[in-house]
């Protein structure tokens, strides 16, 4: 289909709806404006499409929670971080591909980290910080921070 093909449909399920609620006027209005020929059924198919859609949306948040990373948003939140430039680097991990994604879990002991090249790594907030401590010469590699890495096979 193609956007104007798409686009007709959209605004014939819309008026549909509409008169299904009760809105005949609205609907009617609607329909003249964007001259909708012939005239719409009554239906509550719009209603439908978009609570099948809400419906995998909530069965991936259960998937995806599982995990126990939170990935909510809040627009409402500021943020209130220092500059940049007053960051200190205590450990790298490098990825293949651009890093496109970091999220903390619930606890913020662990990061993910994830990026283009099909890799999450999962790196423990405390190990990183006794890595930071540790005096120079001393052996590192049983504090590694990184202590999960997956990869997507395709």
């Amino acid at each position: 289909m193609d956007n104007y093909e798409v686009r007709n449909r959209l605004y014939r399920l819309i008026v549909s709806q509409l008169t299904f609620d009760g809105f005949a006027k609205e609907a009617e209005s609607l329909s003249t404006h964007l001259n909708i020929v012939p005239k719409c059924v009554p239906s509550t198919e719009l209603m439908s499409i978009v609570g099948n859609h809400m419906n995998s949306a909530d069965k991936i948040v259960k998937k995806v929670s599982g995990l126990d990373l939170d990935i909510s948003y809040d627009e409402l939140s500021q943020i209130f971080s220092p500059e940049p430039s007053k960051y200190r680097n205590v450990y790298f991990t490098t990825h293949k591909g651009s890093v496109n994604t970091a999220v903390f879990n619930k606890s913020g002991n662990l990061i993910a980290t994830g990026s283009m090249d099909g890799c999450v790594k999962i790196v423990d907030y405390d190990r990183l910080k006794i890595r930071s401590a540790v005096a120079e010469g001393q052996s590192q590699n049983e504090t590694n921070p990184v202590i999960r890495i997956f990869y997507d096979g395709g």
